[in-house]
């Protein structure tokens, strides 16, 4: 009879628990995200929109503030009653911590809620998790937001 001990190899992971912060500008010289496809449905729903982004990922809700990602991706209203937004992208990280590894997110985008993180490459390779966000009121004007994103992702400790 074979050991469990033997059989089952030990599998360490590292905690990503932090908060970063998502800038959306909708227009302008800073304008990170475009629409594709417009929707045919009434103005009030913008039901069947696409749009493409590349948002960058900050350590404050501030425009000077140090990139950690930029996320890239799409964005399709796919609800005929409110902000429905369906989400899909890399996060693509740069500089000095997780550089050029990314995480697969996906989920709805609405005023609030939580995204999944389900796969990563590089260091953040198999990395699963749940991304918490929320649109910071205040901040920003009628064509740029922050989204606070308070992480719990999971990844190998050796990054492999």
């Amino acid at each position: 009879m074979v050991s469990p001990s033997l059989s089952c190899p030990t599998y360490c992971e590292a905690k990503i628990d932090e908060t970063w912060y998502l800038r959306q500008v909708g227009s302008g010289p800073n304008q990170n995200q475009v629409i594709v496809v417009n929707s045919t449905a009434p103005a009030t729903t913008s039901f069947g929109m696409i749009a493409v982004n590349n948002w960058a990922v900050l350590v404050a809700p501030d425009p000077n503030a140090v990139v950690v990602a930029h996320a890239r991706g799409l964005h399709v209203q796919a609800g005929q009653a409110g902000a429905s937004w369906y989400t899909t992208f890399s996060l693509v990280f740069e500089g000095p911590r997780f550089n050029g590894s990314t995480l697969h997110v996906t989920g709805i985008t609405g005023f609030e809620g939580q995204w999944v993180v389900g796969g990563g490459t590089g260091e953040l390779a198999s990395a699963h998790g749940v991304i918490k966000h929320k649109i910071l009121t205040g901040l920003g004007s009628a064509v740029e937001n922050y989204r606070q994103l308070d992480t719990g992702i999971l990844h190998p400790a050796n990054g492999k």
